[in-house]
């Protein structure tokens, strides 16, 4: 459904919050709602999932160039047998999520642990989400980034979001 598009890319528990204020309902019921949607995830997650055309080839030619790694706000449980039902585990190196338990953890946040790991002036984020653009320049944590057209993601959209320059 295109209106629940805005759902894809914030974390679990801002999107439930703001489907439920959407509906009059109370936002707190989010937590109840993220652990539901955890219940259901990896199993349809996996059924319903494929990868875009051409990501194997382009993330073979990336992977020899450099070390790829993966950041989400995923809990560790959901992102590795995702990788490796859609065999791509090979080409990461590493995935850096937060702890299943963990409260939900903000973009920036997310990318300065990973890059904990990393020379920051040597790595490029590359996203498919306008949140993954936005959140990126908010925390300012690598020197560029790169903007994966394969999601929901436009050159409008990101200009709308302020983030779009010259060289997109």
């Amino acid at each position: 459904h295109e209106d629940l598009q805005h759902c894809i890319g914030p974390p679990l528990m801002e999107s439930f919050a703001r489907l439920l204020a959407d509906q009059g309902a109370d936002p707190a019921g989010a937590v109840r709602c993220v652990r539901a949607y955890r219940d259901v995830y990896p199993a349809l997650s996996l059924e319903l999932t494929t990868v875009v055309d051409g990501v194997p080839q382009a993330l073979g030619a990336l992977a020899h160039q450099a070390t790829l790694v993966v950041v989400t706000s995923k809990p560790a449980a959901f992102p590795e047998p995702f990788l490796d039902a859609l065999d791509l585990r090979y080409f990461f190196a590493q995935t850096f999520p937060p702890k299943l338990t963990a409260l939900p953890e903000p973009k920036p946040e997310a990318f300065s642990r990973a890059l904990a790991h990393f020379e920051p002036t040597a790595a490029v984020m590359v996203g498919d989400r306008r949140h993954d653009i936005v959140d990126r320049i908010a925390g300012q944590t690598v020197d560029d980034d790169a903007r994966a057209f394969l999601g929901e993601t436009t050159t409008d959209g990101l200009t709308a979001a302020g983030t779009a320059t010259g060289d997109d």
